[in-house]
């Protein structure tokens, strides 16, 4: 999780990219973060980097690292 959040945003979790497109550490579209499992709904950058870690891990264990197409 660690180096896809560095190659997304460098682990910065309050960006926003694509102009608020993508959000978070993750750069999770608010779609994806919502129907996420473990995610706590909302927006992804009003919660912690941890928080948001947790939930992009059960994503890829969900998903693969489809969701990451660069970094992934």
């Amino acid at each position: 999780a660690r180096s896809t959040a560095q190659c997304e945003s460098g682990r910065d979790a309050t960006a926003i990219g694509s102009g608020g497109i993508y959000r978070g550490a993750f750069q999770f579209l608010k779609s994806t973060w919502k129907a996420a499992p473990r995610s706590p709904g909302g927006d992804p950058i009003r919660y912690a980097y941890k928080t948001q870690a947790v939930v992009a891990v059960a994503l890829k264990n969900r998903d693969s690292a489809g969701h990451w197409p660069v970094c992934g």
